[in-house]
């Protein structure tokens, strides 16, 4: 279900000659994470066939492509990379925490 959400909220960018930005990136690589722990491969493909070339040349296409690949394909680098997207996210969570305690703390 996440997902699926997810993927809601890039609707139709795969179509858009505009590139992903860092945010919709992040969200992308998330979304492949959830599909993959889902074992959902008809949605990991539809991932592929409509972000892969927006993805690939991008910081973030080859973790994509590691991502988004088949299940059975999926060994240490599926795990390397998303642990490395959960990092990433816990410590934006942190950062935006930190921001507004110091926020809170000087009103």
């Amino acid at each position: 279900m996440a997902g699926q959400k997810s993927e809601e909220l890039l609707q139709g960018r795969w179509t858009d000659p505009v590139p992903l930005s860092i945010s919709e990136r992040g969200l992308l690589l998330r979304t492949a994470v959830a599909y993959s722990l889902a074992n959902d491969e008809a949605a990991l493909g539809r991932l592929r066939a409509n972000f892969g070339v927006k993805m690939k040349g991008t910081p973030d296409g080859n973790l994509f492509a590691v991502l988004s690949a088949d299940i059975d394909q999926h060994g240490l680098a599926f795990r390397d990379a998303a642990a490395r997207i959960a990092s990433v996210d816990t410590l934006e969570a942190f950062m935006k925490d930190f921001g507004k305690r110091k926020s809170d703390a000087k009103s």
